[in-house]
């Protein structure tokens, strides 16, 4: 009896994969945030702020929460998409 399961046969060679009807992606994606320079000071003196609070040293969900609502008060119209939670996450990684 043969072991299959080390087969050194790769699935491209049956043929091209063919993806079901049922399997299409279709979630848009949203547009990116656009920081500018004093935007991401104000994050990062916010976050300053914040740092006693975090104890281990990761920020938790709320507090990018509440660094979100800070550009929804501070701008009316931003460039780019919206500064949610997610986006001030993503750009405090980006810059540290």
């Amino acid at each position: 009896m043969s072991d299959r399961s080390h087969s050194s046969h790769s699935l491209r060679s049956k043929g091209p994969v063919v993806e079901s009807e049922g399997n299409t992606r279709t979630k848009p994606c949203k547009q990116a945030a656009n920081w500018s320079d004093e935007d991401t000071t104000t994050l990062l003196e916010f976050l300053i702020e914040e740092l006693p609070k975090a104890g281990d040293g990761n920020f938790k969900r709320s507090t990018w929460t509440a660094a979100a609502s800070i550009f929804s008060i501070k701008s009316g119209i931003t460039k780019g998409g919206a500064k949610d939670a997610h986006s001030c996450e993503r750009r405090f990684q980006l810059v540290s």
